[in-house]
């Protein structure tokens, strides 16, 4: 059973946050994706994705990742990860995310 909260943000009118929790899986995939959505269309010119309260992430995350890539580029935006730990990291760099993504 997958249990996600995502919450978007405009931080500031240079970046939009979204805070993400729980469970990164296939059955949180709207959630993800209207999260991301409001992001790609706040005010800013960056998009910072939030990892601290993840407790797990599969490989379908790294497929959604790339997506949320390719459409903050369609709008200008940059993309960066934050609070990156644990088994979500590993996952992240044994796909050599850091490649093509700003992750701390």
């Amino acid at each position: 059973m997958s249990s996600m909260a995502m919450e978007a943000n405009a931080v500031n009118r240079a970046r939009a946050e979204v805070h993400l929790s729980g469970r990164l899986d296939i059955q949180g995939y709207r959630s993800f994706r209207d999260s991301v959505e409001a992001a790609v269309n706040a005010d800013g010119a960056a998009i910072q994705l939030d990892f601290g309260d993840v407790s797990y992430a599969d490989s379908t995350t790294l497929s959604w990742l790339l997506l949320v890539r390719e459409s903050a580029k369609g709008a200008g935006k940059q993309v960066s990860m934050t609070n990156v730990s644990g088994s979500v990291g590993r996952l992240l760099e044994i796909a050599n995310f850091k490649r093509i993504f700003t992750i701390s």
